[in-house]
């Protein structure tokens, strides 16, 4: 009786303790027993000291908890005494946390029910999120608090450069009474958890605005009379964005937050000052003070740096108009104006049987939170310069052009040789070009002998480079014969590469920089003007030039997806989905491309470097219908029609392809050279055809 009344009064982490190791004693009757040596040894191991209750019915166990003993526990589960001790229902525990800025959490449920959905409240805020999903820190409340109460934000307009689920936006919303929060998170799954935030704490919709994306993209400038910068382990990317966020006429305070080890605190405050005034060289910037947070690691604390920026009282008019003109050119004025599609669907952490589904359905979809390594975020050209003598020694085919815009039809760019390094160092000034003459580089590793149609195996040519990768193998069964290449992407930032389609299925993996993927599926392969496995659309939001010349091509905008990619993000394109890319226009973009077949070997050409070339039986019958149509034109101009009409209307039948409507081919073939509709017609199913082949002989490797 003693004894249970003193362990009630336990502290949860002792009490918990105790009563694992008091199971472990009391296996006598199963025959099993556990020394006192190996009960201290396991229990001070494996027992964590500390965790995260979320909600009511939650905790969050750290990712050493119960994992270096795991056949221990295999055999004594220690969940129940878990729940009990920490009075919880579910638990839930964390693994490494993904590399790169969206720091997408990968906690997995170890007890209970699976959903990691939790409704946890703080200083009077409700935050609701998915903890399988989104990283949240109890540990930095006293931040929080100093937001929410402390500082003076009443009235004022905040950009919250890393805002997450609305960590801190929420408190200065709700405690501090800020008039404006603009919010800028690049991690979908947080900005979803943030507009359900601001609901459910009753915060009025207009004084919020969340802004999905890169804030060196979406972050607005001239508005601002506080930013938050509350990334870590550092927020040195955006320390310069914060400075623009600042009104012109009056400055503000920025609340930068940095992980710093002991002994430099003073050193990394005068870094970040250097940098701002290198922005705002004309302008007063002084440190009012440095909050400790927290213990980051051994000897590394998390602190802000609030820093006041203030311009001089009198304005330097020149320098205004000059500073109006770059804002104007930064945001585009007279840019053609992006069109928007369906969002790709996006999966976080998917199972094996998951990805088997996704292959099978034959829809693309991105996957996050997955483990591919270091690479992500790290591989900026300056990194992958240190990082490989090898790439930085090897000569590489560039294409330059003048134009952002990549059109392979017009060839309106030159393939240049150049050593890898020039290139790489290339690629950082062309981000950082302001000149109207700018040159924009995209770099598509080939292969060791390019001359022998080799396919690229970058990690193999780039050995240094192994270790910070590791690719999504799941996709491809891991079988070694399915990969066909991996291709290393380097591109100045803005840059769009042609609307293109590929043979093989494909993973692309975004690890420096954003990406814009705009995809067509291949039943609409007809509208999409291809030539070989390029299409003659030059710019897909472009509309004028496109309803005039390509009248066809507004039935595939109207089925095509998109999807903004992220570092970290991979988006599995199946093969025969037509595709655009668009680099962020903030920071050069580093990507990774693996390329897999989804046919069997002998399926393809032999001779196939970029995983372009139709399928075998696919390219004969492309053949067969560039015979029949010279044919048919030998015939009169009636004939012709109605046989070509009968053909095509058999493939769409045969394979679902939507005919091509009648008008639609009267508008194209009016006022051109060859006005014979059996041609357009039959031309107009070309690309169809690869897909409705390629779907039979799938089906006949599925049989």
């Amino acid at each position: 009786s003693s004894s249970s009344s003193s362990s009630k009064t336990l502290p949860p982490a002792a009490l918990l303790a105790s009563r694992i190791a008091t199971t472990l004693r009391n296996q006598k009757d199963k025959g099993i027993t556990c020394t006192e040596k190996f009960i201290e040894t396991v229990v001070s191991a494996d027992v964590p000291k500390k965790w995260e209750k979320l909600g009511d019915n939650l905790v969050l166990l750290p990712k050493s908890a119960f994992a270096k003993y795991r056949e221990v526990w295999d055999f004594f589960p220690p969940w129940e005494h878990v729940a009990e001790c920490l009075k919880v229902q579910r638990i839930f525990r964390q693994d490494t946390v993904s590399k790169g800025p969206k720091r997408e959490s990968r906690a997995v449920s170890v007890h209970g029910n699976d959903s990691g959905w939790v409704e946890h409240k703080e200083l009077g805020v409700t935050y609701g999120f998915d903890c399988s999903k989104v990283m949240f820190s109890s540990g930095n409340g006293t931040e929080k608090k100093r937001m929410g109460f402390d500082v003076r934000a009443r009235n004022e307009v905040i950009v919250d450069l890393y805002a997450g689920i609305g960590y801190y936006s929420l408190q200065l919303l709700k405690n501090g009474n800020a008039k404006k929060v603009y919010a800028c998170e690049w991690n979908p799954n947080s900005c979803e958890y943030l507009r359900w935030n601001i609901k459910k704490n009753n915060i009025e919709a207009n004084r919020c605005d969340v802004l999905e994306g890169d804030n060196r993209e979406v972050a607005p400038k001239n508005v601002a009379d506080r930013v938050l910068l509350g990334l870590l382990p550092t927020s040195r990317e955006a320390w310069s964005v914060a400075v623009g966020c600042l009104k012109a006429e009056k400055g503000g305070v920025c609340h930068v937050h940095e992980c710093v080890d002991e002994g430099d605190f003073e050193k990394k405050g005068d870094e970040i000052l250097a940098a701002m005034r290198e922005v705002k060289p004309n302008w007063t910037a002084r440190i009012e003070k440095v909050e400790k947070v927290k213990k980051y690691a051994p000897r590394v604390w998390h602190l802000v740096y609030d820093i006041v920026l203030r311009p001089p009282m009198k304005r330097n008019v020149g320098e205004t108009s000059s500073s109006r003109k770059k804002l104007m050119e930064s945001e585009g004025t007279g840019k053609t104006k992006k069109s928007h599609f369906a969002k790709v669907l996006r999966k976080h952490r998917p199972t094996l049987e998951e990805v088997r589904a996704i292959k099978r359905s034959r829809e693309p979809v991105v996957f996050t939170g997955i483990d591919i390594g270091s690479c992500a975020q790290t591989w900026t050209p300056q990194y992958l310069l240190e990082k490989s003598p090898t790439l930085a020694n090897a000569k590489v085919s560039a294409h330059v052009s003048s134009s952002a815009n990549f059109d392979f039809a017009r060839k309106n760019f030159k393939y240049e040789t150049l050593v890898g390094r020039d290139f790489l160092q290339k690629v950082v000034r062309s981000a950082s070009s302001l000149s109207s003459k700018a040159e924009f580089l995209y770099l598509r590793s080939l292969g060791a002998d390019p001359r022998k149609f080799e396919p690229a195996m970058a990690l193999q040519q780039f050995p240094e480079l192994v270790g910070d990768v590791r690719l999504p193998s799941d996709l491809w069964d891991n079988k070694e014969n399915a990969l066909h290449s991996v291709v290393l992407r380097v591109s100045s930032p803005s840059v769009k590469i042609w609307l293109h389609y590929d043979a093989m299925d494909n993973v692309l993996i975004q690890l420096n920089g954003t990406k814009r993927v705009v995809l067509f599926p291949p039943k609409h392969s007809g509208d999409l003007y291809l030539k070989d496995s390029s299409s003659m659309v030059s710019d897909i939001d472009d509309s004028k030039t496109n309803d005039a010349e390509y009248p066809r091509f507004r039935h595939a905008l109207e089925n095509a997806q998109e999807i903004i990619l992220q570092p970290g993000d991979c988006l599995f394109i199946p093969a025969l989905w037509a595709h655009r890319c668009e680099s962020g226009s903030a920071a050069p973009s580093v990507a990774l491309n693996a390329f897999f077949r989804d046919l069997e070997k002998n399926a393809y050409p032999a001779k196939d470097a970029y995983a372009n070339a139709d399928p075998i039986v696919a390219k004969e019958v492309l053949a067969n219908i560039e015979e029949s149509i010279e044919k048919l034109k030998a015939l009169p101009n009636q004939h012709g029609e109605f046989y070509a009409s009968v053909a095509s209307a058999n493939l769409a039948r045969a394979f679902g392809v939507d005919p091509v409507p009648t008008t639609v081919v009267d508008d194209e073939s009016r006022g051109k050279k060859d006005n014979n509709r059996a041609s357009v017609l039959l031309k107009a199913f070309c690309g169809a055809v690869v897909v409705a082949v390629t779907k039979a002989i799938a089906k006949k490797k599925i049989a």
